[in-house]
């Protein structure tokens, strides 16, 4: 599962690479700009593929918090939801969302993930 979705983000090195403090990265859960990621055994981490390197160093991929929010509803594992965002949509010109958001065409990722939502928590 960890290959398909990218590398995952320990609490620490999360902190580290976005330079936030532990009340920003709950903040950034909360505000569904990160997609925070539980462990069988219950260890929290981070998606890395949510984030986007900067000058300012990494940063939640611009039209996340949208696209994250429209799975809010839904009762789908954030596991399920880093898969989905990791795989090729033919509605997307097999794009995967993430590519279409750093593409800029974040309107159409959050409409896809209302469907797939939907379809999902149905």
């Amino acid at each position: 599962m960890g290959k398909h979705i990218g590398p995952i983000l320990t609490h620490k090195q999360t902190l580290e690479v976005t330079g936030w403090s532990k009340q920003a990265l709950s903040q950034g859960v909360r505000d569904n700009r990160v997609l925070r990621l539980t462990a069988a055994e219950g260890t929290a981490g981070y998606w890395s593929d949510g984030f986007t390197e900067t000058a300012a160093g990494y940063r939640p991929i611009a039209g996340i918090k949208n696209v994250l929010g429209a799975w809010a509803h839904a009762d789908v594992e954030p596991w399920t939801i880093a898969s989905w965002m990791s795989s090729a949509q033919p509605e997307l010109d097999g794009r995967t969302p993430r590519q279409a958001l750093l593409d800029g065409d974040s309107a159409d990722v959050e409409k896809l993930a209302r469907q797939a939502s939907e379809r999902l928590a149905s």
